[in-house]
């Protein structure tokens, strides 16, 4: 762990010097992004989302992940608690390449030990699932050794900050909501912008009505052409701190009728990293 902070030789109106303990390393990457605008973005190269995971399932893609430690993912908690058969075996996690059927080498196709969802959440079918804790954690079965394309994501602290104006998604989902549409080989990345609670509401407030903001946040354009789809569940909304680090602001819950066409909800809905770090960390902590 290392410290980073503004310090001065004086604080204004009698306040204190600040330091915020952070993981050395967490949120750095060695190639940046090219898109503008994973429906309407870019194709990346390796290393440019080094947490990035893909989660399959029965050998099929299934939802994305974001590692945030050596030995943890985070994910979705419907990305396993819809399925009928969720044992660990039956997920492979892919890490370290952008490519999730002709993997580079250093890459990594895992079983994970661990998936342990949010107790709050419940998913027992699609129409009966609390998605205002839709949030999970995986481990793997043993340490990673860090790489240029295998690095963390950092956990923000548990303190509410408005988000930037620009935030960045990636995955391996669907381009379409077309069934003839199919996940995406190479990772895909576009850039998305945080919304507030009356501009998402507004978008379908018969489904958004009861949902509890605190906990959970929308991204995207209202267009309907750039945001998550089927298969990108899962998959982090990664925004820059002012230390240049990228840190995991939401998890893909669901969202996006539309994805690439015309539709009744035209915004992702994410759950809000920042009301579940202390979750994270006392699970983590725990094991």
């Amino acid at each position: 762990m290392v410290f980073q902070g503004d310090v001065s030789a004086t604080c204004p109106n009698n306040s204190a010097v600040s330091l915020t303990c952070v993981e050395k390393d967490c949120g750095e990457r060695v190639r940046s992004s090219l898109s503008t605008f994973v429906v309407g973005g870019n194709y990346v190269q390796d290393g440019t989302w080094p947490w990035m995971a893909a989660i399959h399932y029965l050998g099929y893609h299934h939802c994305g992940a974001a590692i945030i430690s050596n030995q943890w993912l985070l994910s979705a908690a419907h990305c396993f608690d819809l399925l009928k058969h969720k044992a660990p075996y039956k997920f492979e996690i892919i890490i370290g390449t952008v490519n999730r059927l002709q993997p580079g080498a250093g890459a990594i196709r895992v079983r994970p030990e661990r998936i342990i969802v949010h107790p709050e959440g419940k998913f027992d079918t699609q129409f009966n699932s609390n998605y205002s804790y839709d949030i999970a954690l995986v481990k793997l079965p043993y340490r990673l050794n860090f790489t240029d394309n295998i690095r963390a994501g950092c956990v923000p602290d548990a303190v509410y900050t408005p988000l930037p104006k620009h935030c960045f998604i990636a995955g391996w989902g669907n381009t379409d909501a077309d069934h003839n549409s199919y996940p995406q080989t190479v990772l895909k990345e576009a850039k998305m912008t945080p919304v507030n609670e009356a501009t998402c509401k507004a978008s379908n407030l018969n489904l958004l009505r009861n949902y509890d903001f605190d906990r959970v946040f929308c991204a995207g354009y209202g267009n309907g052409y750039i945001m998550g789809c089927g298969g990108d569940s899962g998959s982090p909304l990664m925004c820059q701190d002012k230390f240049g680090r990228w840190n995991i602001q939401g998890v893909l819950s669901f969202g996006g009728s539309g994805c690439n066409r015309d539709g009744n909800f035209l915004y992702n809905v994410f759950s809000r990293v920042t009301h579940f770090t202390d979750w994270i960390n006392g699970v983590i902590g725990s094991e």
